[in-house]
């Protein structure tokens, strides 16, 4: 019985079995080649995704980094501006003293010499006025100033009509000053043109008449305009 089931050589048996053999090992690398291209899909799909990502990062790195360089010259160009806009506004309370200056030395009379021209700029100038002595009245000073007001009873400057000017000087005569003090008084540059004081004084054997002037600049024309500067 036993020789009729093993019909088949043992040749034929082992061929057999070294196709089975054959057949799993094939099975067997296959499902590594698969699971071994799913491994390296899988990866590069992520690979390119964080790629990407990191594309997609820098873009936004770039605008972010154009954007907040725009922002930074608009912020250096708006500094500037407002640097320029404080410089304007302190040359706004300033005088423009090549008009002041150049006006007295071209309308000084002849016979007329300027000792001192001092400006000056005090937010306290009415309190300061108020509190300080009166000059003593003179012949001359009755003569020019018709209605002399008390420092006192002036209005509270503001900051331009703050800035005060002192002129002191000899002339050869009381007219030469009237004149003087009459071609500053019209001049427009001035307000509260007052003549101090006039005294007469012996200067190398001769009779000068000297004189303390003191006068507060007019906002409207003796200072600086820088509205339409570039």
């Amino acid at each position: 019985m036993n020789d009729d089931l093993n019909v088949m050589p043992s040749d034929l048996k082992l061929g057999q079995k070294r196709v089975l053999r054959m057949r799993w090992w094939v099975i067997v690398c296959l499902l590594g080649i698969l699971a071994n291209l799913s491994w390296v899909s899988y990866h590069y799909f992520l690979y390119a995704r964080q790629k990407q990502v990191n594309r997609v990062h820098e873009d936004q790195k770039t605008q972010v980094e154009a954007r907040i360089s725009s922002l930074s010259q608009a912020t250096r160009q708006l500094k500037q501006w407002e640097t320029r806009l404080l410089v304007l506004d302190e040359l706004r309370r300033f005088p423009d003293y090549s008009l002041i200056t150049g006006f007295l030395a071209q309308y000084c009379p002849d016979y007329l010499v300027l000792t001192r021209l001092d400006f000056s700029i005090d937010e306290k100038l009415a309190a300061a006025l108020a509190e300080a002595p009166k000059p003593k009245p003179s012949t001359g000073a009755a003569l020019f100033n018709v209605n002399q007001q008390n420092p006192a009873t002036l209005p509270t400057p503001d900051f331009k009509e703050a800035m005060s000017v002192r002129i002191d000087g000899y002339a050869a005569d009381y007219k030469t000053v009237s004149d003087f003090y009459r071609t500053c008084r019209d001049a427009g540059l001035f307000l509260d043109v007052r003549l101090r004081r006039t005294w007469r004084q012996t200067l190398r054997s001769e009779q000068l008449v000297y004189f303390e002037m003191t006068l507060n600049l007019n906002p409207e024309t003796a200072y600086l305009d820088v509205n339409d500067a570039d």
